[in-house]
């Protein structure tokens, strides 16, 4: 037998469980018969795609996810250049917001590192050390979340409404995925309101279903 030729070509298998491989197809010269001979090989490569499909919206979304914690930090460095704020307790508040942020940086590396390690297997115990849960307070996070987007909301000259209800349960959840989600859509909120518009923050507690209701909302 003389091998002839070969390919290989991806494919996807829907039905019943989708599955990716690469298929690798030779064609073998038989000198004992005068027709061809076909070898096919199958190689799994769902898991590999997976984890490119994983790291593709990783790279779609780092981007982001650095440029609200950068931004934060470089307009209040800016603020306490400006020799209007020399109180020592608006210099004080505004080293906790970048030291808070600065936190935001090292946790989302951190989140890379774990990313990292699930592509050589050795990711189960960071995945669970990542799944822990605090106790939170909604509003507070909210707060957080608008004192580091306060200078972009001054930028555009923007009004802010605070329809917060007090006493709301302290609940259970991860504090920086909840801080990270919020920023997003106040960022969102701030990006497409026009200059001059409204944002606001809204929180309730539903008497139904006892669940926290947040509302962010814009005039944009």
């Amino acid at each position: 037998m003389q091998r002839k030729e070969s390919a290989i070509k991806e494919i996807s298998v829907i039905y019943p469980n989708e599955k990716n491989y690469f298929v690798n197809v030779i064609t073998i010269d038989s000198h004992d018969t005068p027709r061809d001979e076909i070898i096919v090989i199958f190689y799994d490569i769902t898991e590999f795609k997976n984890l490119e499909k994983i790291k593709a919206e990783l790279i779609a979304n780092v981007s982001h996810e650095l440029r609200t914690p950068l931004t934060a930090i470089k307009g209040y460095v800016e603020t306490l250049e400006d020799e209007a704020y020399d109180t020592v307790e608006e210099k004080s508040r505004f080293l906790k917001i970048i030291k808070r942020h600065t936190q935001r940086l090292i946790d989302i590396v951190s989140d890379l590192l774990v990313l990292s390690e699930i592509e050589v297997k050795e990711s189960e115990k960071s995945a669970n050390d990542s799944q822990q849960f605090d106790s939170v307070d909604i509003n507070k996070i909210l707060l957080s979340c608008y004192d580091s987007l306060k200078s972009e909301i001054g930028n555009k000259n923007l009004n802010f409404e605070n329809n917060m209800h007090d006493n709301l349960p302290v609940i259970k959840g991860n504090q920086f995925l909840l801080e990270q989600a919020f920023i997003n859509l106040l960022d969102n909120a701030i990006k497409y309101t026009p200059e001059n518009g409204t944002i606001g923050l809204k929180t309730m507690l539903d008497p139904e279903s006892n669940e926290i209701v947040v509302e962010i909302s814009d005039s944009g």
